[in-house]
């Protein structure tokens, strides 16, 4: 993934000149637009400098594969990664890139989604293979219109954020230990004593 976003700078410029989806925008009013701008980016700046087995497309993971992500005990399972724009590479990593949005109640009541102006990327390092677990071999990467970086997601958090975090933390009580990758860079690729599966 480095390697294609340098090659894409090669070609197109610093990240700073990207077509990002900007920060505000109404993602549920405005699907098809954001799905055609998510799209764009997409091919443009990833998908044709990374060597791609196969091509799930939009909101179709079993197109390619039976993949589920799997619960810290394994006993539950969900179709995460089936939202989003999915593909395979050669290697056997499986990618799906979404839109990361909030979620707001309009003044009827109504749940509307908002893009916060970042994509992330779900990676599974060994594709389908178990565990299907996020901090074992799944991880998430950010790309923000902010910054104009790409980065694990959770990077730049204090490590206390990173394992205690009440939604991302890489600890056994959250579902979503979206920080678990973050933790391992901040400790300098180093998987210590109070990591989750040490």
């Amino acid at each position: 993934m480095e390697k294609a976003i340098v090659f894409a700078q090669s070609e197109y410029g610093d990240m700073s000149e990207w077509d990002f989806l900007q920060a505000g925008i109404n993602l549920t009013e405005n699907s098809q637009y954001a799905s055609k701008e998510r799209e764009k980016f997409i091919q443009n700046y990833i998908i044709k400098y990374m060597q791609i087995l196969k091509d799930c497309g939009e909101n179709n993971v079993n197109k390619c594969i039976d993949y589920q992500v799997s619960s810290l005990d394994k006993k539950s399972f969900k179709q995460l990664m089936s939202k989003g724009r999915m593909f395979i590479t050669s290697d056997g990593t499986v990618y799906s890139i979404k839109f990361d949005d909030i979620i707001k109640t309009d003044d009827d009541g109504t749940s509307i989604s908002i893009s916060n102006g970042r994509l992330l990327i779900t990676i599974d390092l060994n594709g389908s293979a178990p565990p299907n677990i996020f901090g074992r071999d799944l991880f998430i990467i950010a790309i923000t219109s902010s910054t104009k970086n790409l980065s694990l997601f959770g990077a730049g958090e204090s490590r206390n954020d990173l394992k205690n975090h009440s939604n991302w933390g890489c600890n056994s009580i959250t579902s979503k230990r979206y920080y678990c990758g973050a933790l391992i860079l901040q400790d300098g690729w180093v998987i210590k004593d109070d990591y989750l599966w040490r």
